[in-house]
């Protein structure tokens, strides 16, 4: 836990949710000036009894949602979940929450069953500062793909589809049976290990185009675009599945979307070959994701919620 001023909020030091939706917001957010206490933290944090008794003390409680409360069963982690009644603990959590934040209009509609008190706090970065800067191409495979161990199954849409001789894949864990299975998809890949969440977007360094192809289930479309952000901060080249988050009215244009696997060849071949177009796809997405997602003018609606309370 860390404080400032009369506002507490929990850091996890591991925890790519935690870094993008409290740690890195409030590293810019330090002149927030709450009136009452105020309690922030990102999706479970402690037992609904210890939320009753924080309440019980006058603690204004913000939670912030950042994906589904509900996992499908195809997640790779639905069993964890149900074994350990986390989908029951994080609803209890929402319930208990003077304020939840969400990262857009689609969650919001999600969760407002549980809270009808949401504000939409899209996902941002601080563009062309720490970790979020430029690059420029020079690797020879050209197409990173960046995430984590529950993307098996989006992976499997574009495996007969990208160039096999450009194709990296960032977030390999080598003692992971999962990630096991992507190498074993992906044997013509090469692998990137997972880095720390303070130095993850160099994996994009390099490279000129970022893929994020995503499944059509209510779990992936409630989603933030933030794979396109990171894309966009680097300067690559940006092609993501043509569903929600991906295909959305404020990115549309900014964006490449594929929404079947024809779509997707034809895209990434001619990204791939032709460089003055990718340039022009990625100077477009990076001016784009500056205008629309500065962290800086995001943190607003956050200091007006923490400093709402009185």
């Amino acid at each position: 836990m860390r404080t400032l001023g009369l506002l507490t909020y929990h850091v996890s030091e591991n925890s790519a949710c935690n870094y993008h939706r409290i740690a890195n917001p409030m590293r810019y957010l330090t002149d927030v000036q709450a009136k009452v206490p105020v309690l922030l933290y990102n999706r479970l944090l402690v037992t609904h009894d210890r939320l009753d008794a924080i309440r019980k003390r006058g603690i204004k409680i913000i939670i912030d949602i950042d994906d589904d409360v509900v996992l499908g069963t195809d997640h790779v982690l639905y069993g964890a979940y149900q074994r350990a009644g986390m989908t029951q603990t994080l609803i209890g959590n929402i319930q208990r929450a003077d304020v939840v934040l969400v990262t857009n209009a689609y969650l919001a509609d999600r969760v407002r069953c549980y809270n009808p008190n949401i504000v939409v706090v899209p996902n941002a970065l601080p563009f062309d500062e720490d970790q979020f800067t430029r690059t420029e191409p020079c690797e020879e495979r050209k197409i990173i793909y960046a995430g984590g161990v529950t993307h098996f199954e989006d992976l499997k849409i574009i495996q007969p589809c990208v160039p096999r001789e450009h194709m990296v894949i960032a977030g390999n864990e080598e003692k992971s049976a999962q990630w096991a299975k992507i190498r074993s998809l992906y044997s013509f890949a090469r692998f990137k290990a997972v880095r720390p969440v303070c130095s993850y977007m160099d994996v994009y360094d390099g490279h000129a185009v970022s893929v994020a192809p995503l499944a059509d289930t209510m779990f992936n479309r409630s989603k933030s675009n933030l794979k396109a952000l990171e894309a966009g901060a680097k300067g690559l080249a940006f092609v993501g599945s043509r569903i929600h988050p991906y295909g959305n009215a404020t990115d549309e244009g900014a964006v490449l979307l594929a929404g079947c696997r024809s779509q997707w060849r034809s895209i990434l071949r001619r990204l791939v070959k032709d460089e003055p177009y990718c340039k022009e796809r990625a100077d477009m997405l990076a001016e784009h994701v500056r205008a629309n997602y500065s962290l800086r003018r995001v943190n607003e609606i956050r200091r007006q919620v923490i400093e709402s309370f009185s």
